[in-house]
């Protein structure tokens, strides 16, 4: 016996046809779908990411990292600067590595960093920061440079802000004026200098000194004609 054949008339031909093209068409739709989501899932994971830390060795590489805001600078080689309108993120954790050095006395605004440390040296010239607001303890034995004095009209400042400590044995800071607003700056072994230590809080930071270390490694150059 002989199997029948089936022969597809016209009219089953456009159904094939119409069948193909829906399920290709939800195909498409699934895979625009798909595509969307993933989009979507990456933009919400980009907007929540983090701001990151990153070790700068260049110029450019600074200048990228300050535009991105980000959370942990390390600056382990290099002569760098911060100039015209340039600010860190007020939370950065900044480190400056012994040889390297920052300066922020080009800058047209003063500086708010959230820590310090490292054993490089950090020029501020005339202009302020402020190092401490993420109440970390740090230890910086570098240089701190800033210009002038506090009988000069202009003058450099540096102040300890934020509950924390910051450890500074072996460091050395020149010119300006030193404040500790809050928390405390200390020193617990080997020699440390500073030059001027501004005569209406020379009270505060002398106890702070005192109290933190009770070491006479401590060199204060001019304590009350600053």
């Amino acid at each position: 016996m002989k199997p029948v054949l089936h022969r597809a008339s016209g009219c089953d031909r456009a159904r094939a046809q119409r069948l193909r093209a829906f399920r290709g068409s939800r195909a498409r739709v699934a895979l625009m779908s798909g595509t969307a989501l993933v989009g979507a899932a990456l933009c919400v994971s980009l907007a929540v990411m983090p701001a990151f830390a990153v070790d700068v060795s260049t110029q450019a590489q600074l200048d990228q990292a300050v535009a991105d805001g980000a959370a942990s600078i390390n600056i382990v080689a290099g002569n760098l600067a911060l100039t015209g309108a340039q600010t860190f993120n007020p939370a950065v954790d900044l480190s400056i590595a012994a040889g390297a050095s920052l300066s922020v006395s080009g800058a047209t605004n003063n500086q708010v960093i959230g820590s310090l440390a490292g054993a490089g040296t950090l020029t501020l010239g005339l202009k302020a920061i402020a190092v401490g607001g993420v109440n970390a303890n740090t230890a910086f034995s570098g240089t701190i440079s800033m210009t002038n004095q506090g009988y000069n009209p202009t003058y450099g400042t540096f102040a300890k802000t934020g509950s924390g400590t910051l450890t500074i044995d072996n460091a050395t800071i020149t010119q300006g004026e030193s404040y500790i607003t809050q928390g405390a700056m200390a020193q617990t072994s080997g020699n440390t200098t500073v030059t001027c230590m501004s005569s209406e809080h020379f009270g505060q930071l002398a106890w702070q000194f005192e109290r933190m270390s009770g070491s006479s490694g401590l060199k204060v150059q001019a304590a009350i004609a600053c």
